[in-house]
């Protein structure tokens, strides 16, 4: 029986069961933490994380109201997890509503913005900090030293759950999958092996059935395996401009696993996935010119498709000066895929689209520049990578240089042409063809013509000529 036979087969034994409670009114039979953030990703991220490590039972906000509501109905939450910028108010607020209902719940401001600059609650006894981005064992540890825990976060449950919506697209289960009835009662709605697709998600959640369930000892890997079959049943077939929008899809995962985890061995999965994705996507795509002129613009988030589009220039780049092995061009493609995770947002990475020599020296004079982490994007990303024990030196090496120019106008390092080697050459020559091509509409072969008319002074020394004269023929 399939899938949706499967559910079917369970209209009766729903119907019969104990009506949903609305989820203010849930029992607090395990320790019990209110997460108060509007990005519901990444509040589905740290309710997987503290169901899983802590056994918690997990209410959720996505604004001061809607926490104000929920503490209201529930005095008897242990723990309060709160984002500081929300959409209808401060983090800060939701403290002083906890103090003023006599609620002496630990609270953790879990946010860009510090502690330290939030004067009300700098004094405050029970108060926690944890900055984003965090890493699993940052964010289990701060909350069980909030609750005043001894203990190791341990995994002591039969089963986790998953958030429905995170099933966008059909997958092969990697293990069986369950419904919730009550504590005890759980259903199998999926065998191991069996497709759950959109269709099932859709008349799951008709039934207001909102996550699904996996046995706890198969769940550390089942994020990872969910992406993996979500690819492999939608790759693309021969059309880089939907292999592009895969690839986008799939480095945008990435980045959420990134801000919420760090590198974790599940993100490093990921970005391989990624990475390997943008390299088949490119396979069979002619030159760089052919390739470029059938890629349709993106623009509703340039941080992933800049990266993807940069790993898949660069490798048709070295592909066009004749390093064609696969193990050069996994380790362009891969670097592209990394260079900017350490960046927010898209309009974040958006700011490499103004750099010019002034930009720079502003950035690097003014010691109040106010967008620090894009200043610093190159070594934070570097040491991010270096969480990955398997990563090669050639590849930081990529990383750290790639906003550096030959004539030592760039950052953070001010590296001129003589020090920079070969392939963070090509790297900082494609990066500089992706914010071209990102910034000018027409695609055509006078795209290219512009390209080599206005850097070919730039890329005329060191390491460089060479390379950009081999590529502009190759153009």
């Amino acid at each position: 029986m399939g899938c949706v036979g499967a559910l079917n087969a369970l209209e009766v034994i729903l119907s019969e069961a104990r009506p949903r409670k609305d989820y203010l009114d849930i029992p607090m039979t395990r320790p019990v933490i209110l997460i108060c953030e509007d990005d519901s990703d990444i509040r589905d991220l740290i309710s997987i994380i503290l169901q899983t490590r802590l056994s918690a039972q997990i209410l959720e906000a996505s604004c001061v109201a809607e926490a104000k509501e929920i503490l209201s109905k529930n005095m008897g939450i242990d723990c309060v997890i709160s984002d500081y910028n929300l959409p209808d108010g401060r983090g800060n607020e939701v403290h002083r509503y906890m103090k003023d209902s006599g609620i002496s719940a630990p609270y953790i401001l879990c946010s860009t913005v510090p502690v330290s600059d939030v004067p009300s609650l700098q004094k405050e006894k029970n108060v926690f900090e944890l900055p984003k981005p965090f890493t699993m064992e940052q964010l289990s540890t701060v909350v069980a030293k909030a609750m005043h825990s001894q203990e190791e976060p341990i995994l002591d449950r039969e089963y986790c759950s998953l958030p429905l919506r995170l099933i966008s697209a059909a997958v092969i289960a990697p293990t069986d999958l369950f419904i919730k009835l009550s504590d005890s009662n759980y259903v199998k709605i999926c065998n191991q092996g069996d497709v759950f697709d959109e269709m099932d998600a859709m008349h799951t959640s008709q039934k207001n059935i909102h996550f699904i369930y996996v046995e706890s000892k198969y769940f550390p890997n089942f994020i990872n395996k969910l992406v993996s079959e979500t690819l492999e049943l939608n790759r693309a077939k021969g059309s880089p401009h939907v292999s592009l929008e895969i690839v986008s899809l799939t480095h945008s995962v990435l980045h959420e696993m990134v801000s919420a985890f760090g590198l974790s061995p599940e993100a490093q999965e990921v970005a391989k996935n990624c990475t390997n994705l943008a390299l088949r996507g490119i396979s069979s795509s002619g030159t760089l010119a052919q390739y470029l002129v059938k890629v349709a613009k993106h623009p509703d988030n340039f941080l992933y498709f800049h990266s993807v589009l940069l790993a898949q220039i660069v490798c048709l780049m070295a592909s066009s000066v004749g390093w064609t092995s696969e193990k050069i061009q996994y380790k362009l493609a891969y670097a592209a895929i990394m260079h900017d995770l350490t960046l927010d947002s898209g309009k974040m990475a958006e700011l490499e689209l103004d750099l010019d020599p002034k930009k720079i020296k502003e950035i690097y004079s003014n010691s109040n520049y106010p967008n620090l982490s894009f200043r610093e994007h190159p070594e934070d990303v570097v040491l991010l990578a270096k969480n990955d024990r398997s990563i090669s030196e050639d590849i930081l090496n990529i990383l750290v240089t790639h906003h550096e120019d030959p004539d030592g106008a760039g950052f953070p390092s001010q590296v001129r042409s003589r020090d920079f080697q070969p392939l963070s050459s090509l790297f900082v020559i494609a990066h500089s063809l992706t914010l071209h091509v990102v910034k000018n509409s027409d695609l055509t072969n006078h795209l290219f013509g512009s390209f080599v008319g206005q850097y070919q002074a730039k890329f005329s020394s060191g390491p460089f000529k060479e390379l950009f004269e081999r590529i502009s023929q190759g153009l």
